[in-house]
């Protein structure tokens, strides 16, 4: 009977996975039947998840828990947010590195992800650039740490199965196997973050500095480094120790327990 419920969870889960993809090709067909150039198709499918999982989310979480007491305002304090910025950076340095290392180990891969993300647009395009920084933090947060987490964390009483399968199901979501490596990656950070201020907003936050450092400065200042296989390997190295370390630091404090609207184990309040 537990297995049965556990599968059940898990099904409910890949629902709102399977609505993504359903969702982007209904937007697709009709940006084409306006006319619309495939940038349209990326602006119109990121406005459309933020709007319906944004529902979804609030309709599955926030809305049959409105009688809890509000703890956001608490929650997202300055040194919150300071340390949400820095996580971001330390996350963009490591997708950046891990993505230069890559070119070492296999190239064919890493140019078949930088030939996908020119043709997306993201080196020159508004709209495309628009939708990455500022729509597929909402859309992506509420599909994956807010519903999707919200039936996976269901299925077991253990935190790392429920994030597991929502970071696993972000990985697959971007399609591309180089970009689907780094965000599963990030994902299990962002879930670990969900589940750690018991809000989505920091892992909303956090995905906005990610994209937004890599679609301008980061970028920009990293291409004055010289390509060495040593250097790239020092810097990812470098980035991986610093999401670690402020991972540890922000997980070491425990106050009162913040109610989440998961049936997960209650999160830790605030440092």
């Amino acid at each position: 009977m537990k297995f049965l419920k556990g599968l059940g969870w898990f099904f409910m889960s890949t629902l709102p996975f399977a609505a993504a993809f359903l969702l982007m090709v209904v937007v697709g067909v009709i940006v084409l039947i306006f006319g619309l150039d495939e940038n349209g198709i990326i602006f119109g499918s990121h406005l459309a998840m933020a709007a319906a999982f944004g529902l979804w989310y609030y309709l599955a979480c926030v809305h049959p828990n409105k009688h809890l007491p509000k703890k956001e305002g608490r929650i997202i304090t300055a040194p919150v947010v300071g340390w949400a910025i820095a996580t971001g950076i330390m996350l963009c340095l490591f997708n950046t590195q891990l993505v230069k290392v890559g070119e070492y180990f296999v190239p064919h891969i890493v140019m078949e992800f930088y030939e996908a993300m020119e043709e997306a647009g993201f080196n020159d395009n508004f709209y495309a650039i628009g939708a990455a920084v500022l729509l597929a933090p909402l859309g992506e947060e509420f599909l994956c740490r807010g519903v999707i987490h919200h039936y996976a964390a269901k299925i077991s009483k253990h935190f790392w199965v429920g994030n597991m399968i929502q970071a696993l199901l972000f990985g697959i979501l971007h399609m591309q196997l180089v970009q689907g490596t780094y965000a599963f990656i990030i994902g299990l950070v962002f879930g670990w973050l969900r589940y750690r201020y018991g809000t989505i907003l920091v892992p909303i936050l956090v995905h906005f500095v990610v994209n937004f450092s890599t679609a301008s400065w980061l970028g920009i200042l990293l291409s004055g480094v010289p390509a060495k296989m040593m250097l790239d390997i020092g810097l990812l190295a470098l980035a991986i120790g610093g999401t670690a370390w402020i991972l540890i630091l922000i997980g070491k404090k425990e106050e009162e327990p913040v109610t989440t609207c998961h049936s997960e184990p209650q999160a830790k309040n605030l440092r």
